[in-house]
């Protein structure tokens, strides 16, 4: 497993908070983490709203900014390894193996084929991802003009998704 070095969940609030205090609302909009839990992250200075420590009583205005500095966590392990397919200067393809995120998220944030594609390609911007269980190709570009044109025409792309099975005689 691999030990991360945290993350930083930046949001900026909404007129939806209004007449909530910090905690109220962490708990009702990340519902990932009870009340407790939250209270917890507050005390430890984890919480800042508007760069200042949180408490969890302040009443939020719309326009402030709230952000979870969460602790680095140890990530459950992935394949570490993915096959170059096609490289240019613009374009870069890659094979990604089953149980390797593409991008970061749900608990993953190293473990990840962008965090292991910038390791040899810096600049590299995913077009589009793969579901973590999904193995298959993945393009990534190389310069925002080549990411602005596929992004742009992304909608274009007509993708096709095979599923390779066996069967189980029951006895």
């Amino acid at each position: 497993m691999k030990q991360n070095q945290g993350y930083s969940y930046r949001h900026i609030i909404s007129d939806k908070a209004l007449g909530c205090n910090t905690l109220s609302y962490l708990s009702r909009t990340y519902a990932h983490s009870t009340e407790s839990e939250w209270s917890i992250r507050l005390a430890s200075g984890e919480v800042l709203l508007d760069d200042t420590i949180a408490t969890g009583r302040e009443s939020l205005r719309s326009g402030q900014v709230l952000v979870w500095n969460r602790p680095g966590w140890a990530e459950l392990d992935t394949p570490q390894e993915y096959e170059l397919v096609y490289r240019d200067e613009h374009l870069l393809a890659v094979c990604k193996p089953s149980g390797l995120p593409t991008l970061p998220g749900a608990g993953f944030y190293l473990n990840t084929l962008l965090s292991l594609i910038r390791i040899d390609f810096p600049t590299a911007s995913p077009v589009h991802r793969l579901g973590r269980a999904t193995s298959g190709l993945v393009l990534f570009a190389l310069n925002t003009q080549t990411a602005s044109i596929l992004s742009h025409n992304w909608s274009d792309v007509c993708k096709q998704y095979q599923a390779l099975g066996s069967s189980v005689a029951l006895e």
